[in-house]
């Protein structure tokens, strides 16, 4: 406990270096121009690298070498603090570009284009159906394809129970997801290391301090519609429903909570929606209105930063 404690201390006292370790399939990267990494709620994370291209190919090569082997490879980043070995940060993504620049008679510089791999669920329409079953289920289902590149789907969503009906109508399983995830209020997004549908993960963060290993730091609130409620009919039942939407968060004593009281305020008319693209039930529809809350709240206030990276050899 004692090692421990001086071990935080000092690292305290050290100069913060954030540093990155890539691989593309089976090759490390360990010269690293520029990195970008852009995380996006229901879409998909970007990564773009540049480096020279004496890493991959032979040098002095003017031409595609060697290089173009790595589009469609499994690129690996992990993030991490040099001064503490336990924060890491994952991400993986699949190349879908590689380009090769010259330019004031450098030798070359390869320019790497990746997405996360939940790309792989972007693609062609198909038609499916889903009969008494679960959000959880449903997504585990249309998110097989992840497997095949390092990945999974980490469903939990915040929708209890069974779903009558509901069917994937010529559209990828992608935007499938991304329907469902509107309609109920589900977070959508990728964490570097697998999908996330419903709940929010409790991933791992890394420490940002202003002037020591982040130099550019942000916040932001804003106030933006608020969706009243939704409203539903069950026909075999004759039964109205409705459900509101802007009154139950997770997030109350927040600066998301506070923004989203603001909110409520400027956008005070009445604005109630039909879920279409599920069947109508009164416990499905309170999960959907507690859920749409959450998400809208979410959105209200942001945190950007930016760090800069140092290479250091792998430990």
């Amino acid at each position: 406990m004692l090692n421990d404690t001086i071990a935080d201390a000092s690292s305290q006292l050290l100069p913060t270096h954030i540093g990155a370790n890539v691989w593309i399939g089976e090759r490390q990267i360990s010269q690293i121009l520029s990195l970008e990494i852009k995380q996006v709620h229901a879409g998909h994370n970007t990564l773009q690298l540049r480096f020279f291209h004496d890493q991959v190919q032979d040098e002095g090569t003017l031409m595609f070498n060697g290089a173009e082997q790595m589009l469609g490879q499994v690129a690996e980043v992990i993030i991490d603090d040099r001064n503490k070995t336990g924060k890491e940060l994952k991400n993986i993504f699949i190349v879908t570009r590689v380009s090769f620049d010259h330019n004031a008679m450098n030798e070359g510089i390869i320019i790497l284009e990746a997405a996360a791999p939940t790309i792989v669920l972007d693609g062609a329409p198909h038609y499916e159906s889903f009969y008494q079953s679960s959000l959880s289920n449903i997504a585990k289902t249309v998110c097989r394809p992840l497997d095949k590149v390092k990945s999974k789907v980490n469903a939990q969503p915040t929708v209890d129970g069974s779903i009558s009906y509901v069917c994937r109508y010529g559209e990828s399983s992608w935007n499938f997801l991304k329907r469902l995830s509107a309609e109920t209020g589900q977070w959508l997004y990728f964490s570097g290391s697998e999908l996330v549908f419903g709940q929010a993960g409790s991933t791992q963060s890394s420490d940002l301090v202003y002037g020591q290993n982040c130099y550019k730091l942000a916040m932001s609130m804003q106030a933006r519609p608020v969706q009243s409620g939704y409203f539903d009919y069950n026909a075999p039942d004759n039964e109205g429903l409705s459900q509101a939407a802007n009154s139950e968060t997770d997030m109350a004593d927040s600066d998301r909570g506070f923004a989203f009281g603001k909110a409520k305020n400027i956008y005070g008319e009445e604005s109630y929606t039909h879920p279409a693209a599920l069947p109508a039930d009164a416990q499905l529809l309170s999960h959907i209105g507690k859920g749409k809350a959450n998400t809208v709240a979410a959105d209200l206030y942001a945190i950007s930063g930016e760090s800069t990276i140092k290479n250091a050899p792998l430990r």
